[in-house]
């Protein structure tokens, strides 16, 4: 394509045929308006461990709200109700209006979920009987647990030469859909409304409503360990990200005159993760440290001695005064901000 992508090398952290490499990559796109930082700063990025992530379509596969108000349901228990609808001859109008109410809060197809680690990327989904179909192919052998609300929190992969990874250090997403002040439940984008919005559940002997705020789920799940038919392995650990992100999306769409937007709702996401600490191998153990996303340092400790080096990384941050925020002469909210790599000593 004729962009520069650059890999800088490191470490490798082996034990026996087993590889778990750390390397600083740069992506040479070009900045892009509102991109985020890398974990290594705009533009940057380190490279280390490997995770299983889901790409939700729809609603989360595992996720089920079942009451007498709540009858949201992921693809595990959609797929057969999906599978069992038959369109309507001649009658188009009469088959937007089941998919847009009775299936609404139905989840109508699977999510993909994305497997990327040292040795191992493919992607994979539930078929409708609950099967996992892996694309392209691979000669693996995916499994998986769940926890007791059903939801999957750990995948288990073994190649055909006996390798063995396992993910289970979990990223716990929450999603909220919120109407715009003065609206009523949206007439477009509605399953989205509906599946992640406050969803009224009951009402007790006072009177008192009750909501489920809308969607708790497992996002992703991080590489903990690589063992071989050989009993060589390599494990990762793991420490919380207390800052986390959030971010929000609006859906709008054109009135009836076609003159303006109207703003229908707001989808809030936050993510709890967990950062990747440490790499430990038969000989070499790489512990990295981190600013909130970002990278502060990677160190090597080597053989039974302890022999140690560390790669310190340090930034430059811009930031655009522009969009400051002032009450009267008071700074109240600094304008957007972005961390550059500056060096690594």
């Amino acid at each position: 394509t004729g962009k520069v992508r650059y890999a800088y090398p490191i470490c490798n952290v082996q034990s026996g045929q087993l590889n778990a490499p750390v390397t600083l990559n740069y992506h040479g796109g070009g900045i892009k308006l509102r991109e985020g930082e890398g974990s290594a700063g705009m533009g940057w990025s380190v490279s280390a461990g490997g995770k299983t992530t889901r790409e939700v379509r729809g609603f989360p596969d595992d996720v089920l709200t079942v009451s007498e108000f709540d009858n949201r349901a992921g693809w595990f228990v959609s797929a057969a109700a999906v599978d069992a609808f038959q369109p309507t001859a001649n009658e188009t109008c009469a088959d937007f209006n089941t998919i847009h109410n009775s299936l609404s809060t139905r989840d109508t197809e699977p999510d993909i979920f994305h497997i990327s680690a040292p040795g191992l990327n493919c992607s994979f989904l539930f078929d409708k009987n609950k099967i996992i179909r892996v694309f392209p192919y691979e000669d693996v052998v995916i499994t998986y647990e769940t926890d007791e609300r059903g939801q999957i929190d750990k995948f288990e992969v073994v190649t055909n030469t006996g390798v063995k990874y396992i993910f289970d250090e979990l990223t716990f997403t929450s999603k909220l859909a919120t109407p715009h002040t003065g609206s009523d439940e949206p007439a477009h984008f509605k399953s989205e409304f509906l599946n992640y919005a406050k969803v009224h559940l009951t009402t007790n002997a006072g009177g008192q409503d009750q909501y489920a705020d809308g969607i708790e789920f497992y996002s992703s799940w991080g590489l903990s360990e690589i063992s071989s038919p050989g009993f060589e392995k390599i494990t990762f650990e793991y420490e919380p990200n207390y800052s986390g992100s959030r971010s929000a999306e609006w859906k709008t769409v054109a009135n009836a005159a076609g003159t303006a937007l109207d703003t229908l709702y707001s989808v809030n996401t936050s993510v709890y993760s967990r950062m990747l600490k440490a790499i430990q191998g038969k000989n070499l153990t790489a512990t990295l440290k981190w600013s909130g996303n970002m990278i502060s340092s990677v160190t090597l400790t080597e053989g039974t001695h302890g022999d140690n080096r560390t790669f310190r990384f340090s930034y430059v941050t811009v930031r655009n005064p522009s969009e400051d925020v002032y009450d009267g002469v008071t700074l109240v909210k600094e304008g957007v901000s972005k961390s550059f790599l500056k060096s690594i000593l």
